[in-house]
């Protein structure tokens, strides 16, 4: 099981935000790592028509709709360990979709 399948399993378990170190110590690697791995999984859960909310000195937490986590949880699940991957086009939007709700997080602060 890939790293990042387990850290949205745990953040989808968790019924409060955790932080960088609180993760990178269930996961055993660095703070570093868990915020590059967050990074990464920005753009799958925004797919789920989810988003990874994050905090300062409160952490992380996934945000959306029960029935969207629950999808992406099972989706989660029943990956095997194959890579997956994606075409080209789905990968250039899913980094539209990220840039697009960035702008617009930047525009209402």
């Amino acid at each position: 099981m890939k790293r990042q399948e387990e850290l949205i399993r745990i953040l989808l378990k968790s019924e409060k935000p955790l932080t960088t170190t609180e993760l990178a110590k269930q996961l055993s690697v660095s703070s570093r790592t868990i915020r590059s791995d967050l990074e990464k999984i920005e753009s799958e859960l925004l797919v789920h028509h989810l988003c990874l909310e994050k905090k300062p000195h409160v952490g992380v937490w996934i945000q959306g709709a029960k029935e969207d986590k629950i999808a992406l949880f099972l989706n989660v699940d029943q990956q095997n360990d194959t890579a997956n991957t994606y075409s080209k086009d789905y990968r250039i939007g899913c980094m539209l979709v990220k840039f697009i709700l960035i702008n617009l997080r930047m525009n209402y602060m």
